[in-house]
This record gives structure tokens, C-alpha cells and sequence, in this order.
């Protein structure tokens, strides 16, 4: 593997745990079926695709997270993991987590846009210039897979009666 395999595998594994993290929020008190449904996907598809990316760590013999330094190997300024683009902030979690009825489904609906649009730049860094076969796969998947839950997720925004984002 080279530096962008690691490097996805690594930050994109933060990335996808805080997405399991952000829909299990919502899944507390969301009613929105259609945003339930999406948040239960959500689950099922980044939590495997973190293990899975921890596992091809674990066998590149790097499976420590390195909390201080993400994105370096995109030819970006190295910043800490919870600064990725699309990372929502500690203050967006609390809103989340303290959110009801429809500020819920236009907060969790929002972050989660903002949240697959920066894992799609990292994801497409990924197709461009990773070497694994494994990564450049997965990482083309989430760009595809991404794309069209941004695009349903403002399909139901505007089903709600909420701008598209």
C-alpha cells in the first residue's frame, strides 16, 4: 500500500465511525421514517466499511489511528481527525443529540449532506491515488453510494418542507 491507501484507510475509518455516531443520535429520537431508514443504512454500511479498513491497517501493519494527523496524504495541511472536511463539530453533536421533532430531522439531515460531501473529496482522492485494488474499490463505491444518499437526503428535506443543502 502507499501513503493514500494508509492514509484513506485511516482517516476515513474516523470519518465513517462518526457517521455511525451521528445517525445513532438521530435514531434515539428521529420519527422521520424515510431519515430512520437512511440513519439504520447508515449504520449497517459505515460500521462494516470501518472494520474493514481497520482490518486492512492491522494487516499493513499500521493499525494505530493517528488522531493528530489526517488529510496529509491528500497534499493537504495535516489537521487533527475531528477537523476532516465534513467533520461535525463537538457543538453540532450536542445540538444533535438535544434536537426533536423537525429542528432533528433538518439537523441530522444536514450534518449528515456536509458529512458524505467531505468524505466524497477524500473518497475520490482515494480512486485517483491509491495502489490497492481493495481501496480503490471501496473508495469508488463511497463516492457513488455518497453522491446518491446526499441526493436523497435533499429529496426528503424538501418532502419535509426543508430547503435542499
Amino acid at each position: 500500500p502507499n501513503e493514500v491507501d494508509i492514509g484513506f484507510a485511516d482517516d476515513m475509518r474516523t470519518h465513517h465511525l462518526q457517521g455511525v455516531s451521528l445517525s445513532l443520535a438521530y435514531l434515539e429520537d428521529g420519527t422521520d421514517p424515510t431519515l430512520r431508514q437512511m440513519a439504520n443504512e447508515i449504520i449497517i454500511v459505515q460500521a462494516g466499511e470501518s472494520r474493514l479498513m481497520g482490518q486492512w491497517l492491522e494487516d499493513w501493519d499500521n493499525p494505530d489511528l493517528d488522531l493528530d494527523n489526517a488529510m496529509e496524504w491528500m497534499g493537504m495541511a495535516p489537521v487533527p481527525q475531528t477537523e476532516q472536511p465534513g467533520m461535525a463539530s463537538e457543538a453540532d453533536v450536542g445540538d444533535l443529540e438535544a434536537a426533536e421533532g423537525d429542528e432533528l430531522d433538518d439537523l441530522f439531515s444536514s450534518l449528515m449532506i456536509a458529512h458524505h460531501r467531505g468524505g466524497q473529496h477524500m473518497a475520490q482522492y482515494a480512486v485517483d491515488h491509491g495502489s490497492e485494488e481493495v481501496v480503490t474499490d471501496l473508495a469508488q463505491a463511497i463516492v457513488t453510494t455518497q453522491q446518491s444518499e446526499v441526493a436523497e437526503m435533499n429529496l426528503r428535506r424538501e418532502a419535509l418542507g426543508l430547503p435542499a443543502v
